[in-house]
C-alpha cells in the first residue's frame, strides 16, 4: 500500500489522497456519531450511509494533545474499511471534559489564531490525524467532520486536500485563506484557472466537499465565525427550541437531525432494525 503524506509545501496536495476522500455517511448521522462518542462515551454505534443502509462503526483511535488541547477520534466500519475522523469542539468554559477546567483557554487561543492567520498548532494536529487515519492499513477510504471549533480543521482540510466533510456549528473559512490555499495548490497541481478566478474555484470546491448542518438558533458560530459557510447547507431548524436560546450543543444538533431523518422516511427503517447506539 502506498503511503500518503503531505508535501513540503504548507498547502500542497498529495494527488494520491484524492482516491481516499469519499463521502458515504449520511450527513445527518454525523451528529449522532459525534454526540454518541464525545458526549455519551459510546465506542460502537450504527449509523446510516447516504443510500440508507445501516452500518456499524467502532472507535479506531482517539487523538489527544495535552499541550495544544487538541482532541479528535476516528471510527471505522470493519466490513468495508470506511473511516470517519471527527474533530471535537471547544470545551465548555470551566467545565472539566477530561483536560481540566481551563483547557478551554487553549481552544480560545486556537480560534484567535484562526482569525489572525488561519492556522494553529491544533490545525497541525488535525492534519497529522487525517494522514495517520488515511494511511492506516485497515482504512480503504474516509471522510471527516467537526463541531464548532472542530469545523475550522474540517474546512481547512476540505480546501487543502479535498477531504469530504460534514460540519455543524460551522465557523466557516475566510476568503483570504481560500485564496491562499488556491495559490499554494496551483504551484503543485496543473490548473488552467487564472489567479483572479482562484477564489471562485475554491468556493465551488467547498460546495462539493463540505456539507453544513445549520441552525439559526445557534448564535455562537455567528459570533466567532472565521468566514462564511462555504459548503452545501442543510437547514435543520426544526423541533423544540433550546430553552437557553443558544442551541450550541451537540445533543440539540443530534435531536434536530433525527427529526429530519424521520421526515425523510427512510431512517425510520434504519431505526426500526438497527439501534443507532449498538
Amino acid at each position: 500500500m502506498s503511503t500518503v503524506t503531505p508535501s513540503a509545501s504548507a498547502n500542497a496536495f498529495p494527488a494520491s489522497a484524492a482516491d481516499k476522500n469519499v463521502r458515504r455517511l449520511s450527513p445527518l448521522y454525523a451528529t449522532d456519531l459525534y454526540y454518541s462518542y464525545f458526549d455519551k462515551g459510546q465506542t460502537s454505534m450504527s449509523v446510516a450511509y447516504e443510500d440508507g443502509s445501516a452500518h456499524k462503526f467502532e472507535l479506531l483511535k482517539r487523538y489527544e494533545d495535552k499541550d495544544t488541547g487538541f482532541i479528535a477520534a476516528s471510527f471505522i466500519n470493519r466490513d468495508d474499511g470506511h473511516a470517519v475522523l471527527l474533530y471535537k469542539g471547544m470545551d465548555r468554559p470551566f467545565s472539566d471534559q477530561g483536560g481540566g477546567r481551563f483547557r478551554f483557554l487553549k481552544h480560545v487561543w486556537t480560534i484567535a489564531q484562526g482569525h489572525m492567520n488561519g492556522y494553529s498548532a491544533e490545525h497541525k494536529n488535525a492534519e497529522n490525524a487525517y494522514f495517520e487515519t488515511m494511511n492506516n492499513p485497515a482504512v480503504k477510504d474516509m471522510e471527516i467532520g467537526g463541531f464548532s471549533m472542530g469545523t475550522m480543521f474540517s474546512n481547512y482540510l476540505a480546501a487543502k486536500y479535498d477531504a469530504k466533510a460534514t460540519v455543524f456549528a460551522d465557523l466557516g473559512i475566510s476568503d483570504r485563506q481560500l485564496a491562499q490555499i488556491f495559490n499554494e495548490r496551483a504551484k503543485n497541481e496543473p490548473t488552467s484557472v487564472a489567479p483572479a478566478h482562484g477564489l471562485d474555484t475554491m468556493i465551488q470546491k467547498m460546495r462539493e466537499n463540505v456539507t453544513v448542518l445549520k441552525m439559526k438558533g445557534d448564535l455562537l458560530p455567528q459570533i466567532f465565525a472565521l468566514g462564511a459557510s462555504r459548503g452545501r447547507i442543510i437547514d435543520i431548524d426544526h423541533g423544540p427550541e433550546d430553552p437557553g436560546g443558544i442551541e450550541h450543543n451537540p445533543a440539540i444538533y443530534s435531536n434536530r437531525a433525527e427529526i429530519i431523518e424521520a421526515s425523510l422516511g427512510l431512517p425510520n427503517f434504519i431505526r426500526g432494525l438497527v439501534p443507532k447506539i449498538a
